[in-house]
């Protein structure tokens, strides 16, 4: 079996400096990825702000954390409270400061009333408010 094109020297060292700019180029788009996904989540500010006082809730958040440890991840966390909003994550987004606030009150009230709730430190929070706690212990 004959090879129709037999590789020159040439080819060979285009073919290689191709393949080794390549390896050389990889790091970089995985580095790319990694720092989009360590970078905060910019609906946590406004979620966060929904507090009077963000430093409480963060306590009330690192006792959540701890008994609910997949739940570590900021985005994760913000993913979780939009899917209990109406319109999920672009509802939340496009709304005002007051409707996000009413959102978020409205979400908890449907915790309760559908059993939803979690118990941290003696305290009996519905879900969508204990996460939203995770989310300012994430932040302090």
């Amino acid at each position: 079996m004959k090879l129709a094109h037999a590789l020159t020297r040439r080819s060979f060292l285009q073919l290689f400096l191709s393949l080794a700019a390549l390896s050389w180029l990889q790091p970089f788009r995985v580095l790319r990825r990694v720092s989009a996904w360590n970078r905060p989540d910019p609906l946590t500010p406004r979620l966060t702000a929904l507090f009077a006082h963000p430093g409480s809730a963060a306590i009330v958040g690192q006792a959540y954390l701890r008994t609910a440890s997949a739940e570590t991840d900021e985005r994760r966390l913000v993913a979780l409270v939009c899917e209990a909003l109406p319109g999920g994550r672009a509802g939340a987004a496009l709304s005002t400061t007051r409707q996000l606030h009413d959102h978020v009150r409205d979400a908890q009230r449907r915790d309760f009333a559908q059993g939803r709730v979690v118990r941290v430190d003696g305290w009996i929070l519905a879900r969508t408010e204990a996460r939203l706690c995770a989310l300012a212990a994430l932040r302090s």
